[in-house]
């Protein structure tokens, strides 16, 4: 999707295929999530567990060799709401890291059908990029030290 955030940037979003259901957009900056029709319209636009409000826009002057040139962007110290998004026909995964001290351990989970909050998986690691295997395991990879896949059991 062609998403715009103030002064015309571009937003920092993930988004996943949801199967026959079209798919799902979370937001960087943001705790909302936008679930689609196959067609690309809107189903239905949810909050997140966490709300995180979208941080101000803020210009700078940036001097490079030709000159000084004024930048506008996203606060450089706003915190980050999603890391990564994933999902099945039924469950939308979201990496969530927030404000908690938990925050990147977290993965909240949703309906794909209305955008319900579904709960919450605590891990013991950060978990960044995600993927749901066909088995329906949780795939994650972490990065900390080296790269290592962990694979996840996730019992409702």
């Amino acid at each position: 999707p062609d998403v715009k955030c103030a002064h015309n940037l571009a937003c920092e979003f993930f988004t996943t295929v949801t199967g026959s259901r079209g798919s799902a957009v979370a937001f960087r900056w943001s705790s909302k999530l936008l679930f689609l029709e196959p067609d690309g319209s809107v189903r239905t636009l949810a909050d997140g567990v966490e709300e995180i409000p979208f941080p101000e826009v803020k210009a700078y002057d940036q001097e490079t060799q030709f000159g000084v040139f004024g930048v506008t962007r996203v606060d450089p110290e706003a915190p980050t709401a999603v890391l990564d998004v994933t999902a099945d026909s039924s469950h939308l995964f979201v990496s969530f890291a927030g404000l908690t001290e938990e925050g990147g351990r977290v993965v909240d989970v949703y309906s794909v059908v209305d955008g319900r909050y579904q709960g919450s998986y605590l891990f013991p690691v950060q978990v960044g990029e995600m993927t749901i295997l066909s088995d329906g395991r949780l795939a994650t990879l972490e990065t900390e030290y080296y790269p290592t896949v962990h694979l996840w059991e996730l019992a409702w």
